[in-house]
């Protein structure tokens, strides 16, 4: 195994060497062998070993620097949007934050982006970032949500034990869904 890192053009991006896109890396060498899924890379399982990789890649950059920005690659990309993913907006990197048929959703059996890995991470990016700060709205099947957060400590804690013990190599973002509740209600602590 080896990670490779872009050199960038220094016109579009910068070389691929910021904390977070490097914790973002190293998380998927976790995802694939030091978790109990491996989670496949492609469609919905793929989605969420992005979304993991960027939740991990968001807490070491913001563990380290002291304050949580909820962006990857802020520090590499040099044109608009000035970054690679938002996980407090993610529809202002052309991500979904609602499951199935919303904005910038793509099939997980189109054969772009091995059926959309990286745009569709963008839900479990947008639900981490909602566990961790509460905030409310409209999603895009027209239902209203109002999340309190649990801080970025306790959401880290689910967050990792799901992620290490919980899903399998073909888990959907409903079976990641079933295991973060099932993660809760047998834990007295959170």
């Amino acid at each position: 195994y080896c990670i490779v890192y872009g050199l960038g053009d220094g016109i579009n991006r910068n070389p691929w060497v910021a904390l977070d896109i490097v914790a973002h890396e190293f998380t998927h060498i976790v995802t694939h062998i030091g978790t109990l899924s491996g989670l496949e890379y492609q469609g919905e399982s793929g989605a969420l070993n992005e979304g993991f990789s960027d939740i991990f890649a968001v807490l070491t950059e913001g563990y380290t620097l002291g304050k949580y920005d909820w962006l990857i690659g802020e520090k590499i990309v040099l044109k608009e949007p000035y970054f690679a993913r938002s996980m407090s907006n993610p529809k202002l990197g052309k991500q979904p934050t609602t499951y199935g048929k919303g904005e910038f959703w793509i099939k997980p059996t189109d054969t772009k982006d091995y059926g959309g890995v990286h745009s569709n991470s963008g839900i479990l990016n947008y639900w981490f970032y909602l566990l961790c700060n509460g905030g409310s709205g409209v999603n895009d099947n027209q239902q209203s949500y109002e999340v309190t957060g649990i801080g970025i400590e306790k959401a880290t804690e689910i967050v990792y034990n799901t992620w290490m013990n919980r899903l399998t190599f073909r888990s959907t973002f409903a079976d990641a869904r079933e295991s973060f509740i099932k993660e809760v209600t047998s834990n007295s602590k959170y």
